[in-house]
């Protein structure tokens, strides 16, 4: 059985509901009858994620945090979640997974073997460098060739 793709929508990403969480230092000792201060976050949303190896580790931590570390949620979900921020080449390379939580394993072995490779990195990142084109000797021209590359590491 193969999976569904979603028609597109008009939002680039999921959102998660994250638990609240106590900041450091604002607690009040137990016992003492005062609450402990705790903080609701705004919702996250989730990135969408193509295939781009160069996109991939940033994505991959943002999941990884978001879901896959939630010991709140059980494994289908955490699937959903995951193959619901795919897109593309990469929702095609688990498209023959069904979704039922033995498969969350799999599809996570899949994504990291197939994007998370740091040889396929370093090729998309070459790839990418001999496609530039040579900036002229203007400040403007030589910041739009450098910024994405820092923006990247």
């Amino acid at each position: 059985m193969k999976l569904a793709q979603s028609a597109p929508t008009s939002a680039r990403s999921s959102t998660v509901d994250l638990p609240e969480v106590e900041l450091a230092g604002t607690a009040q000792p137990r016992g003492g009858g005062q609450r402990e201060a705790a903080v609701q976050l705004p919702k996250v949303s989730l990135p969408r994620f193509g295939g781009n190896p160069l996109l991939f580790k940033s994505y991959w931590q943002m999941v990884d945090a978001l879901v896959l570390r939630r010991v709140d949620l059980p494994p289908i979900l955490k699937l959903i979640y995951v193959i619901g921020t795919l897109e593309g080449e990469a929702l095609r390379s688990v498209s023959g997974y069904t979704v039922v939580e033995e498969n969350l394993p799999l599809v996570v072995e899949v994504l990291t073997t197939k994007y998370g490779d740091e040889t396929k990195y370093t090729q998309a990142l070459l790839s990418e460098l001999m496609e530039l084109k040579p900036a002229s000797d203007s400040v403007s021209a030589l910041r739009a060739l450098v910024e994405p590359s820092i923006a990247r590491s």
